[in-house]
């Protein structure tokens, strides 16, 4: 008799996909928070499908239609599995449990994180908008907020993981782990503003970078060769100044710092700049170039044949290596 009842129902409704990935299957107190992931996991472009049921005994007629159209069952519950029990003898399904068993109810974060076993892994995108569902349940939680710093970083999102890590250093201050995060984010978006020619929002970056890291040369030399592209020359040489205090042996930046004094008239310096950057790096072109046409255009003659014909040397070597119109002119050995 009490079987009979279920011909008394009607048809089960199904909320989301009819058929799909999986289906959240659920019943008594869990209806709230199987719903709310349900919708979430639905608007992010999951195929899942989501069942309440009113009774389990007898359950709908039209149930075992419903379960095999999905390649998973999920079933949340708050206690050991009484309804997994039943639907895996009457059904013969293999359905997965999500049991809370400490008196507190389950959260929408709990099926969602299970939700997620059954999608494809590294899909970063999905990932971040799962996680952004949380922090709008949970806005203070600096774990999230961390984790899609993390998950941000990984996709090449950096200004939204700069935003995270930025939220999450204003509670940590001391963490030298997120400082350092955010100082990467910071960085990887300057040198994305810095190709896409933006260079006032790469400048922004490199001198925010430097408000957590005042010893890396690196950030001093990549704000310096944006304020050479904003043609703000004096304040580009005073951070390649800086970059060199820090690290006197790399080869470009001490060519950039003789550029810089190149254009403000500190002609001596450049010499000595470009010098410097032929001692560590010998085949540094560019920097040959430079100080070959420097010393020329001071009418200092000292070795100028030695640096014209290793210029001939690596052009007719290299045919990468590139030479102004003017300098290649200006070289009394480029004729046949």
């Amino acid at each position: 008799k009490v079987a009979n009842i279920s011909n008394e129902f009607g048809k089960t409704e199904v909320f989301g996909e009819k058929s799909g990935d999986l289906l959240i299957l659920a019943w008594g107190g869990t209806r709230g928070a199987c719903r709310s992931a349900a919708e979430s996991l639905v608007n992010d472009g999951y195929k899942i499908g989501y069942v309440h049921l009113r009774w389990i005994n007898p359950l709908p007629d039209d149930l075992g239609e419903i379960l095999i159209k999905y390649k998973n069952v999920l079933i949340p519950e708050i206690n050991l599995g009484q309804l997994i029990k039943v639907i895996r003898a009457e059904y013969l399904v293999d359905a997965k449990g999500l049991n809370q068993v400490y008196g507190k109810p389950i959260s929408s974060t709990d099926i969602q994180e299970e939700a997620k076993k059954y999608e494809r892994e590294g899909d970063l995108s999905k990932a971040i908008s799962l996680l952004k569902k949380v922090l709008q349940l949970e806005p203070e939680n600096y774990i999230v907020h961390l984790e899609l710093g993390n998950l941000c970083t990984s996709n090449n999102q950096f200004e939204e993981a700069a935003g995270y890590f930025r939220r999450c250093l204003y509670q940590f201050k001391d963490n030298l782990d997120i400082k350092n995060a955010l100082c990467f984010s910071l960085s990887s978006l300057g040198n994305e503003y810095y190709l896409d020619s933006k260079f006032q929002l790469s400048e922004a970056c490199f001198e925010e970078t430097i408000l957590y890291e005042k010893y890396n040369w690196v950030y001093y030399y990549n704000l310096a060769n944006t304020q050479d592209k904003l043609n703000k020359i004096s304040k580009a040489y005073e951070n390649y100044q800086k970059a060199i205090r820090l690290n006197s042996n790399d080869a470009d930046l001490w060519n950039n710092n003789g550029n810089a004094e190149r254009k403000l008239g500190y002609l001596d310096k450049a010499v000595i700049s470009y010098q410097n950057a032929l001692k560590i790096k010998p085949d540094l072109f560019h920097a040959l170039a430079h100080l070959t046409h420097q010393k020329q255009h001071m009418c200092d003659w000292d070795h100028i044949d030695q640096y014209f014909q290793k210029i001939c040397s690596i052009v007719n070597q290299n045919p990468e290596a590139l030479i102004s119109p003017f300098g290649f002119i200006a070289n009394p050995l480029s004729s046949p």
